[in-house]
Formats: structure tokens, sequence, C-alpha cells
């Protein structure tokens, strides 16, 4: 496990040290009653009915009103660095799917970034894919604090509350996590489709993707492309937070943006992975019972 990760964990869950460092701020709140709220989950009432969960970590657009759009284009919230394009059509729609509960964020990935820990540059970044983020500049300890306390935390807590209730019964979830990247950074052309990302050796993800590859000959499927999340990589989400670091089954899926920049797009390239992940879900026994 990677020392970042490690230091990830225990923000999230030392409460002690964490009150510490909260009780040092003053009282600055960032959201405001015009504000959404962090998250949105649907099919809550699911949860121990079907052993599925979707999240969609990067999928929110909204800035704070306080944050004044961290002082950004017009142009630039539009863009990849702000969120993950199509993947609110895609995640709401397999959740649909699959019937299970599906969380889906609502602040852009600038504000911060919850599928990233608080030690890494991109949690609160300064600048990404060459634009410089005004807004996130010298940011005071009570704003880095309170994005933590009103974004991240209830989008993380949210998600564990809903594994824990499974786990108290003995059943062991199956976690999807939907992304999307554009199809060209770093000067490079980014040619795959789809693309399936894991950190372990294990049957999941080797399967689906030859099942994608089967399935759809005239498509490029990603092997932990265009990201690797093979150990030793400093990758520390959502995913190792919630489930591989708790010994559940998890995925990882990439679309294109330019394949699923549309809700008619984005659907017929959700429908494309569940051709191929459904009869796996019903073939392996994922849903392990934990002691």
């Amino acid at each position: 496990m990677h020392e970042s990760f490690k230091r990830g964990i225990k923000l999230f869950f030392d409460s002690n040290v964490r009150k510490l460092e909260i009780d040092k701020m003053s009282e600055y709140k960032l959201l405001t009653s015009n504000d959404p709220a962090p998250l949105y989950v649907l099919r809550e009432e699911m949860i121990l009915q079907t052993p599925n969960i979707v999240i969609c970590d990067h999928a929110g657009e909204a800035f704070p009103e306080k944050l004044n759009f961290l002082g950004i284009t017009d142009g630039d919230r539009k863009k990849h660095i702000t969120y993950d394009i199509g993947t609110k059509w895609i995640g709401e729609y397999i959740g649909e799917k699959l019937n299970a509960v599906t969380f889906v964020a609502n602040y852009s990935r600038l504000v911060v970034d919850v599928n990233r820990d608080e030690s890494r540059d991109d949690f609160m970044p300064q600048i990404s894919d060459n634009i410089i983020i005004p807004g996130n500049r010298n940011i005071s300890s009570e704003e880095k604090w309170a994005r933590i306390d009103e974004i991240y935390l209830p989008y993380q807590n949210s998600i564990r509350s809903c594994v824990d209730e499974f786990l108290k019964h003995k059943i062991g979830p199956f976690l999807l996590s939907i992304h999307s990247f554009t199809p060209f950074m770093n000067g490079k052309d980014r040619p795959w489709e789809i693309g399936i990302l894991w950190s372990e050796e294990h049957s999941i993800p080797k399967d689906i993707i030859k099942s994608l590859r089967d399935n759809n000959p005239e498509l490029s499927i990603g092997d932990n492309e265009p990201y690797s999340l093979k150990a030793g990589k400093d990758y520390n989400n959502t995913v190792e937070l919630q489930a591989t670091s708790r010994g559940l089954p998890s995925l990882v899926v990439e679309f294109r943006q330019d394949m699923v920049d549309t809700k008619e797009k984005a659907q017929k390239m959700a429908d494309i992975l569940l051709e191929s992940l459904i009869p796996l879900l019903k073939q392996y026994n994922l849903y392990r019972k934990t002691a």
C-alpha cells in the first residue's frame, strides 16, 4: 500500500486526528443554501437487494458559489479538466440496468477530487492539463478543510456506509467505477474506446477485456490504458479505499469522451459494456461473503 494512500486512510478513518485539525480552524463554511449537495444517490432502497454498487467520482460539474468557478473561463469549465464527460449518463444508465445503488458526485474534480487522497498534488490541483487553476493557488487551511469536510468526506462516507451495510449482512458487494478520458493528452492520441483498469491479477478484468474484444472486434479495448492501476503506480482512489483495501471485487472502466459526449452515445457504449459484464457477474461468485 502506498504511503500516500495510508495517509489518505488516516484522514478518512482517524476522527480524532481530523477533529484536532478542524478545531484549529474557524467556523468558515463553504457551501451555502444555493449550492447542491455533495452527491446524489439513486436506488438507495436497493441496498441488500442486488449486490452491485456503481460510483461516478468525476461526473460533477458544480462549483460552490463562494469559489467563483476558481477563476477559470467558461470554456475551460466545459473541458475534461473539470469533469468526466458522459459519466453521469453512463453511471445512471448502468445503475438502472443492474438495479444497483448508484453514487454520483456533484462537484467538479477541480474543487476537490473525491477520487484522490489529500496528499496528492491533484487533490486540489493548481494546474490541470497545462491550464492554471487560479482559485486553487494559496488555498487557506480553513478553505481546504471546508472542501474536505463538506464535499470529500460526505461522498466517501456515503459509499462507505453502503458497503458497511452489505458487510454487516455478510455480503461482499461488487463496486463498478465509471470514468472517461480525453482522446488527446500530452501530445499523444489515445485510441482506445474503452479502457479496463485493474490493480491486481484476477479473473474479472482479464475476462471482461477478452469478452469486450471478442464481442466488439471493431473497437480498441485498453488493458490498463489510458492509465495503469498496477502495483507501484500512484493511483490512490475510491476503489482502493472502499473495495480493494477491504478485499472486495471491483472494476474501473474508462470511456473515451468523444464516444460518450451525448446521452445517446453514452448509453450505446454502456450497452456495449453491459453485454460483456452481465454474463460475468452471473458466472462468477463475485459477491464474496465475509467471515
